[in-house]
């Protein structure tokens, strides 16, 4: 009879710890449907971003991590902009070949921007350290200001600005840039052939 009793108090703790459980998922998965509903939130590298090239930027002015103003009307020439969010696995994913590609293809921290939507501020400190020496770093609310002057709606994507904010080429990677600019590439060859 004890064993009887044991085995029922066992069965009941292990009923009532899943149950515990039960309810933890459904609370996560509401807070992640949450997320999903809003707009441009936890959305990867779906589609291309909304800018295409010729396209100027809305107005923005902020400061970086470090206390320097940017502007969109102060940009130098050849500006690489990346557009993060925390919690984005896409955006996690592509960190490393955005700092990559700005170490290496632009060479100048001056002409670096990244924007982080800091929707989950605890992972913020992961994107500060790939992106510290290579980028100027603005941290950004899910719709915040940058976030609506580059009328994202999807995480990530990377843009080439030319001063002013105009809109040089435009893509989810890094690796894609020189894809998304045909046009530049066709005025490249006419003036070639002259």
């Amino acid at each position: 009879m004890p064993y009887l009793a044991a085995a029922v108090a066992l069965i009941g703790a292990l009923c009532l710890a899943n149950l515990l459980l039960t309810f933890g998922v459904i609370r996560r998965l509401r807070e992640h449907s949450e997320r999903l509903a809003r707009p441009g939130a936890g959305q990867g590298a779906q589609g291309p971003p909304v800018l295409r090239p010729g396209d100027r930027v809305d107005h923005f002015a902020a400061t970086t991590t470090e206390g320097l103003p940017v502007d969109r009307d102060r940009l130098p020439e050849r500006t690489l902009v990346g557009l993060f969010m925390t919690g984005c696995w896409p955006c996690q994913e592509m960190l490393p070949e955005f700092a990559d590609y700005a170490r290496n293809t632009v060479g100048d921290r001056d002409r670096v921007l990244a924007v982080v939507a800091a929707l989950d501020p605890a992972h913020l400190e992961d994107y500060e350290k790939e992106l510290a020496g290579v980028a100027h770093i603005v941290v950004d609310e899910d719709q915040g200001p940058l976030v609506q002057a580059f009328r994202a709606t999807g995480f990530p994507a990377v843009y080439l600005l030319d001063p002013g904010g105009v809109v040089v080429a435009g893509a989810p990677r890094p690796s894609e840039l020189d894809a998304s600019r045909p046009s530049l590439h066709a005025a490249d060859g006419a003036a070639d052939a002259r």
